[in-house]
């Protein structure tokens, strides 16, 4: 494919005019015309301004490069909201997990002593609100809540700044 039809095919994706691109570029609507019929080549600051209005390298303008950079951006957008999506579920599975896991030790600390919670003293809670994972220390348990609560942060950070783009 050509400089020519190249520039009409991404104008008419992109539902753009000649007219507007002609405003937007700073030339008139006969030289975009020209360009597309492939009787003219515009200036070099001219193709550097059509690559960041479609968005394309101008490589792939000029017809070294058959990789556009729009399919790129469009893929990793559709997987965005994907993975979020997905993130929040895992997350929201995990914490259910560990308050069912506390729940049943809170369970198994009421049926092992006759003493209601509020007459057990910290030693004893500890004792009864083991976690069920083994071997775990306190330490590598919140290390794990900690990391969670990081991929959360970080996941929010992107989408908010992906929404004020919007």
């Amino acid at each position: 494919m050509n400089f020519n039809e190249k520039l009409s095919s991404l104008r008419k994706a992109a539902g753009i005019s000649q007219d507007t691109l002609a405003q937007q570029l700073g030339v008139s609507r006969q030289a975009i015309s020209k360009w597309e019929l492939g009787t003219a080549m515009p200036e070099t600051k001219n193709i550097v301004q059509l690559a960041e209005i479609f968005d394309v390298t101008t490589d792939y303008l000029l017809g070294h490069t058959a990789i556009t950079k729009p399919n790129f951006i469009n893929q990793i957008k559709k997987h965005t909201s994907t993975i979020s999506f997905l993130s929040y579920i895992a997350l929201l599975i995990i914490f259910l997990f560990n308050m069912m896991i506390f729940t049943i030790n809170c369970a198994r600390g009421v049926t092992h002593s006759i003493k209601p919670l509020f007459w057990w003293t910290p030693a004893e809670y500890a004792q009864y609100s083991r976690h069920i994972v083994v071997g775990w220390s306190d330490f590598e348990y919140a290390l794990v809540w900690l990391s969670a609560a990081a991929v959360t942060y970080v996941l929010m950070t992107l989408i908010r700044k992906k929404d004020e783009k919007k």
